[in-house]
């Protein structure tokens, strides 16, 4: 797979796209002006994922500060889709939590350049800013800050150019501590920076990687742990298969590289399908532990809206490959406990008066235990096996889907049949109803795969995959036969996050979720138990 990152600038790409260059600088806005413009609190938008009253963020970053997540976004109106010159503002909203925010309002605005993704970072006394722009050619603008919230403009004399005019975006900074001296890196979208204080920089090269057939492209985050460099870099069609945008992690044992694609842990995330849901990876670094942010695409709007995603745990494993895991601090999110009467589930599929054979397909209730189990069908033979049959439960309580929910408990999956020709692949999953006998489904198959889409239950169980997690991802690709796994389900606004062990499995959707959950099973025996259930806390 060649890769090659010179292939297009930041001005080849606003021309392919319809943007369009602006003027030339300078003042920001004041704390006064930012409250003004921000409107009502509106707990619909501001618990959990965030978006803006009006208009819309991008690119989002979060630092935090004595006690306060301050969450950064570059902003423009809501009629700019496919068109980021029309980002020309930076928008502030903040949080004692990390889940429920306050707007601030726009800190830089209506500038007469664009203002595109941007990063800030701690640099003595001060607060400092930058964020790609243009005019002339890309470029990267700074700025300075006692506060977070009122912005000075360094100047043109602080900008930086990439030789060659070539793109130059979104510098996210490292500040390395080395014998009593701090190292100031930058990894930004076409390469390397370098600087003695933290304010003032300049590019120094292209990223060293060591596989020449790769790129670091979209730089979005860097960060040192357990002696390793992190470094995630995102673009379209980055992963082989995929067709839409992914989030990829090199490592390195040094700041400056060579950086070695994780390729075990690869696509740290990303869909592999048509739709893109979730993107982006920023780190967030706080006195206990290491965040990472992201952002989540509404692809319900009629135009181009994004809102900021839960925070995310940054997790590395004893291998050293780097995931995102469930972060506590989401817990605050968690309102009054739904009571669930697991006596009243209903078996939704097959239906029971259809069945033949009652042992084929079976469930039961007993105190907080669900079992499940489907027969798996034909014997499979050496070059393939029978479509896996599925049986699926579905609990009486209908949740608020809009509002939102939190739904936990614990999952095991075993074959019903031991042998290597005489199991099929058995798989367990979930089932979030949007229509009567159809919803979204998420199958955790025990072939080290992921499956998400659309599972329509008439007659048979027809399942329509729109993404996969399997080899290279970082996200939790299928399950382990026999064991136990704990879930967390976060539905809010149509758009869930699940967790497995408390890894990312993904960030997805659903069209029109009526608010009742399923459990399914597939050519096993399965077993949910040590459920609970909360509203969102608004």
């Amino acid at each position: 797979m060649e890769k090659n990152s010179n292939a297009i600038s930041r001005r080849t790409f606003i021309e392919r796209t319809g943007t369009v260059a602006t003027g030339l600088t300078i003042l920001s806005g004041t704390i006064t002006e930012a409250n003004n413009l921000a409107e009502s609190n509106d707990k619909d938008r501001c618990a959990f994922i965030y978006k803006t009253p009006s208009g819309t963020l991008k690119d989002n970053m979060v630092i935090w500060h004595n006690g306060t997540f301050y969450l950064f976004t570059m902003y423009g109106k809501e009629d700019q889709k496919g068109n980021d010159s029309l980002f020309n503002s930076v928008w502030l909203a903040t949080s004692v939590d990390g889940v429920h925010w306050k707007d601030v309002g726009t800190v830089i605005k209506n500038q007469p350049f664009a203002v595109w993704s941007l990063s800030v970072w701690k640099a003595g006394d001060n607060f400092i800013m930058n964020h790609g722009s243009n005019t002339p050619g890309d470029i990267l603008r700074f700025w300075r800050s006692k506060d977070l919230i009122n912005w000075e403009f360094l100047g043109e004399e602080y900008a930086v150019h990439k030789p060659g005019g070539q793109r130059l975006d979104c510098m996210n900074v490292l500040a390395v501590e080395k014998e009593g001296k701090t190292e100031w890196y930058g990894y930004a979208t076409g390469g390397l920076l370098r600087s003695e204080d933290g304010v003032k920089w300049e590019w120094k090269e292209e990223f060293k990687l060591s596989d020449p057939k790769w790129s670091i492209i979209e730089a979005g985050g860097g960060a040192l742990i357990g002696g390793k460099y992190y470094v995630t870099s995102g673009w379209v069609q980055a992963l082989p298969g995929d067709f839409n945008y992914s989030t990829l992690t090199f490592v390195s044992d040094k700041p400056d590289g060579p950086f070695q694609p994780d390729f075990e842990a690869l696509r740290l995330n990303g869909h592999s399908g048509y739709i893109t849901v979730a993107l982006w990876a920023r780190f967030c670094p706080t006195p206990d532990e290491l965040l990472i942010t992201n952002y989540i695409v509404d692809i319900h709007s009629t135009v181009q809206t994004w809102w900021h995603a839960p925070m995310k745990k940054a997790v590395v494993d004893k291998d050293g490959h780097l995931r995102m895991g469930y972060w506590k601090g989401n817990e605050a999110i968690k309102g009054a406990p739904v009571p669930l009467q697991l006596s009243n589930c209903t078996q939704l599929f097959p239906l029971p008066e259809n069945q033949v054979d009652k042992k084929e397909a079976a469930f039961s209730a007993d105190g907080d235990l669900v079992r499940m189990k489907r027969q798996p069908g034909a014997n499979p033979s050496y070059i393939g096996y029978a479509d896996p049959l599925t049986t699926v439960v579905l609990l009486n309580e209908q949740f608020d889907s809009i509002k939102g929910f939190v739904l936990e408990g614990r999952m095991k999956i075993d074959p019903l049949n031991p042998g290597i020709l005489s199991k099929g692949i058995p798989g367990i999953g979930l089932f979030l109803e949007e229509k009567p006998l159809k919803g979204t489904a998420i199958l955790f198959n025990t072939c080290h795969l992921t499956e998400i889409g659309i599972m329509r239950l008439s007659g048979e169980a027809h399942f329509d995959c729109k993404d996969r997690i399997g080899f290279g991802c970082a996200a939790v690709a299928g399950i382990t036969e026999g064991a136990i796994s704990s879930f967390r389900l976060l539905f809010r606004q149509e758009t869930f996050e699940l967790y497995l062990n408390d890894l990312l499995v993904q960030t997805y959707f659903t069209n029109g979720a009526t608010g009742r959950v399923g459990f399914i099973v597939r050519d096993g025996e399965a077993k949910f138990d040590n459920l609970r259930a909360w509203e969102i806390n608004l």
